[in-house]
């Protein structure tokens, strides 16, 4: 064996029906006996040490066959050479020497001489490797010996992904091994990393809504796109590898870079992170002269306590009830100190999905109750029997609370409307005209007070002597006469009966009115 360089590497022998060559066939013609062997490249190679063996399989030699050769004379044979090369006898390894042992024709040696220096062919064979699209390096490219099992591989370019062989077989490995037994040719394909990116929406621990992105190495502009989520009091700050980071490594819209496709290709998992939406909680008086509470800050996930009233309002008596959403309502949402979810206050407001959004609390007031009524006029008869009764009194007023609505005269469960000084001998005892003053007094269910002082006159209405009276006498002030609109008082409120000619007959009311417009120009 021989190197590139042609230097012999090792020398091997091989002796005729020897340990390593055996017979395939023998022939006679002629006087001759042909007798055919053969060396196997497998028993070769097993004899072959480190360094041989190492070229041989990398196909940096050529083995070269020589004649090794004794003289054979009337059937005895002088001389012989085994497997290891230990000769007895004459043996000749050389042409020059074989030429020597004996008188040849001119013909024999030219003969003879064909039997040294023979090159071993169709034992090597090469494989040729090329780079396609996207491949950085190939290797296994070389010249075999037969049999020798070679590994071919391809390495992609920064970017690029191994794809398949094409050649003489095709392989979707980007490293194979092969036996060699011909000549080869592969050329290697890359193609463009490309990352999957499977955005998971994590709006809980079993939120199992998700969307998929793909993206390709060398493309300029890409960038995450916006899911477009809701997730109510949330917003979507962005994006981490793990479903419970504290923060987001990406922004919603990221930029994907070459470097990040390389980096997480082919396929990459990332989870939604996301923070609750702010609020500014604003403090309204309602209808308050003067004060102010400070404005509170906070998250959809945080609790809010409602805080005490600074308000003041003066212009008519009231009492803080506590906070309300709606300005105009009788009844709050939440009292003073009350601890209140924001994401109730958020829902409540309708601004649940927005950030930095402003919620306004009213303070709700409790406004005093109201009287209604009049001066009355009863006769010193009516008086005097008993008729002007706290129930008579009371028919003729009326009570009304804005959140109590309307209060029925007595002492109620939770609010009451009564005459606080009536006595019904205030009246029985008069003998003639003059007035007692009355104190009506409503209390609403939240202590709201309301005082009304209505004057009840008396008149002597009995006949003087030596008058003619005829039918009964009434007396009547314009308030009991007609409303603000010309419509005749009801008698149940105090007015005339309805079958009164002062009200039936146009002329009579005519009068009447005219009468009673000159006595109030007169006051």
């Amino acid at each position: 064996l021989k190197n590139a360089g042609g230097a012999v590497i090792q020398t091997l022998y091989f002796q005729l029906g020897g340990r390593y060559m055996s017979s395939v066939n023998t022939y006679y013609v002629s006087g001759y006996e042909y007798i055919l062997y053969r060396v196997s490249l497998s028993s070769l190679k097993t004899r072959l040490n480190s360094s041989a063996a190492q070229t041989l399989a990398q196909g940096n030699c050529s083995i070269v066959f020589d004649a090794c050769m004794t003289i054979v004379q009337n059937g005895t044979v002088k001389g012989g050479i085994d497997d290891s090369g230990k000769t007895w006898g004459k043996v000749y390894t050389t042409y020059q020497g074989i030429v020597g042992a004996a008188a040849w024709s001119s013909a024999s040696k030219v003969s003879l001489q064909g039997y040294f220096n023979k090159y071993a062919t169709g034992l090597f064979f090469r494989i040729t490797l090329k780079k396609g699209g996207g491949i950085a390096s190939v290797s296994g490219s070389g010249l075999y010996c037969y049999g020798t099992y070679v590994t071919v591989a391809a390495a992609p370019e920064n970017g690029y992904v191994f794809s398949y062989w094409s050649g003489t077989t095709t392989s979707y490995s980007s490293r194979f091994g092969t036996y060699v037994n011909g000549n080869y040719t592969w050329t290697a394909y890359g193609k463009q990393k490309t990352v999957s990116v499977t955005f998971y929406r994590n709006g809980s621990s079993g939120d199992a809504v998700k969307r998929t992105q793909v993206f390709s190495y060398g493309s300029s502009g890409q960038k995450f796109s916006d899911p477009n989520w809701y997730r109510e009091g949330y917003e979507l700050l962005g994006w981490a590898h793990s479903a419970q980071a504290g923060s987001a490594a990406y922004s919603v819209t990221s930029p994907v870079s070459n470097e990040w496709i390389a980096k997480y290709s082919p396929a990459v998992s990332l989870y939604g992170i996301w923070t609750p939406n702010r609020y500014t909680v604003v403090f309204d008086g309602n209808g308050a002269e003067r004060g102010s509470v400070a404005a509170i800050e906070t998250a959809y996930d945080k609790t809010v306590c409602l805080p005490e009233n600074a308000f003041v309002r003066e212009k008519e008596a009231c009492t803080f009830l506590g906070w309300s959403r709606q300005a105009e309502t009788v009844r709050p949402d939440y009292a003073a100190g009350e601890e209140v979810p924001a994401a109730e206050l958020a829902k409540m407001a309708g601004v649940a999905g927005t950030n930095h959004a402003v919620i306004t609390l009213y303070a709700v007031w409790d406004l005093a109750p109201a009287i209604a009524a009049k001066d009355l006029y009863y006769t010193l008869e009516e008086a005097q029997k008993g008729m002007i009764t706290e129930r008579e009194l009371a028919s003729h007023m009326t009570a009304a609370d804005p959140e109590d609505g309307r209060i029925p005269y007595g002492k109620n469960e939770s609010n009451s409307f009564v005459l606080s000084d009536y006595a019904a001998s205030d009246f029985s005892g008069f003998t003639g005209s003059g007035s007692v003053t009355e104190r009506a007094v409503v209390t609403d269910s939240s202590g709201n007070r309301t005082v009304r002082i209505i004057t009840v006159h008396l008149t002597d209405t009995t006949a003087k002597s030596g008058m003619q009276v005829f039918g009964k006498c009434r007396f009547i002030s314009p308030a009991y006469f007609e409303d603000s609109s010309g419509q005749p008082v009801s008698d149940k409120k105090g007015g005339l009966s309805k079958t009164s000619c002062w009200v039936q007959e146009a002329d009579y009311r005519n009068l009447l009115r005219a009468a009673l417009s000159k006595m109030q120009q007169k006051k």
